[in-house]
């Protein structure tokens, strides 16, 4: 596994944005939304923004609405850092490796906007808190 991003959970997106710029952060990429259907039923729905400082990549993740997969977190624990990314070449085998591992799924494996449709998906720990898993083969972008 290697270390893709840093989710970090905002409020607002412009405001995190001109934040993250003070630090010396610039846009990778522009506002993503993510609102499409995992097919069965479920979506993020969240706004998404990448930006890097110095190879560092941090995704700035803020809710679409209360149904958003992130809004119950941001009234509990306010803007921080929400998750670590990580990618792998082959999701499947390494959800299986976490679950042996006492990893919790969050959410399942599903096709991310951010990623062109690359399967995500989301773990839980106690004493390691929320991880990402992006799958991009070796080879890939």
């Amino acid at each position: 596994m290697k270390v893709d991003h840093i989710g970090y959970l905002v409020k607002d997106m412009d405001s995190a944005a001109a934040a993250f710029a003070e630090l010396g952060f610039v846009p990778v990429t522009g506002v993503i939304r993510d609102d499409v259907s995992d097919g069965a039923g479920a979506c993020r729905n969240v706004l998404l923004r990448f930006m890097e400082n110095g190879g560092t990549v941090v995704e700035l993740v803020a809710p679409l609405g209360e149904n958003s997969d992130v809004a119950g977190r941001l009234r509990s624990c306010g803007e921080g850092p929400y998750h670590i990314c990580y990618a792998v070449e082959d999701l499947a085998a390494s959800l299986e490796a976490m679950r042996a591992g006492k990893w919790r799924i969050l959410r399942r494996p599903s096709p991310a906007v951010a990623f062109g449709g690359a399967p995500v998906a989301f773990l839980v720990k106690k004493g390691a808190g929320i991880v990402e898993l992006v799958e991009k083969p070796a080879g890939g972008v």
